[in-house]
């Protein structure tokens, strides 16, 4: 009796915590889930609104799946993810740096308020992070700043992704690298025609562009 009160318990304490995670969020599209634990920051913290929800900085599309213990940090930048793209546990999302280019001071020491109110730039520590629709990100990968993950990719497990990924590629390592396209061109487009609406695909010569830039 006291195990199943206790259960029922943890299940409404998970409930709420969900509740208040999907808050963060600037949006959070239908069928999307978020599991618990997780660690977000979702908020500009260096410049002002008039509209506190303005700003957030992380939109979530549709029937996105996050998985256990997820970090998210978006605290100048950006994180735009697009429909039905999920996550593995543990993955993790920055769209900034910590300062370290400061002369005379530890690195401990930089702090971006302090470097705002100087006059110094901090917009170059901080960059957008947009993952596009039906992207598999495997278990314990990292997404750092100004990463751009095309449509279809696949993140393989332990990645840390520094710069962006093709669509429909296959990528894994530190720091990450294409292994190799899910299909050829012409299967990539067969796949798009069933899923797609004709002004929503990928055309051929943007595949073949990319792909070529896979190689690279």
């Amino acid at each position: 009796m006291i195990g199943k009160l206790l259960t029922k318990i943890h299940s409404l304490y998970v409930r709420e915590r969900i509740k208040e995670g999907v808050a963060m969020f600037a949006s959070f599209g239908k069928g999307s889930s978020l599991a618990y634990p997780y660690f977000i920051g979702g908020e500009n913290r260096y410049d002002k609104f008039e509209n506190p929800a303005d700003a957030k900085n992380i939109f979530i599309g549709e029937g996105v799946k996050l998985g256990k213990y997820i970090t998210m940090f978006a605290t100048r930048a950006r994180i735009v993810i697009g429909d039905r793209t999920i996550t593995g546990p543990n993955v993790t999302i920055m769209t900034g740096d910590h300062p370290w280019d400061v002369k005379g001071k530890y690195i401990a020491d930089n702090r971006k308020y302090e470097i705002k109110a100087a006059g110094g730039d901090i917009s170059k520590y901080d960059k957008d992070v947009v993952i596009d629709e039906d992207v598999w990100i495997g278990c314990n990968v990292t997404i750092l700043k100004g990463v751009h993950i095309g449509r279809g990719a696949i993140i393989a497990a332990g990645s840390v992704v520094t710069r962006s990924i093709p669509a429909y590629c296959i990528v894994g390592g530190n720091p990450a690298s294409v292994i190799k396209p899910r299909w050829t061109v012409d299967e990539i487009l067969e796949h798009e025609s069933l899923l797609y609406a004709p002004g929503k695909r990928l055309g051929r010569e943007e595949l073949e562009s990319r792909m070529t830039l896979s190689d690279k």
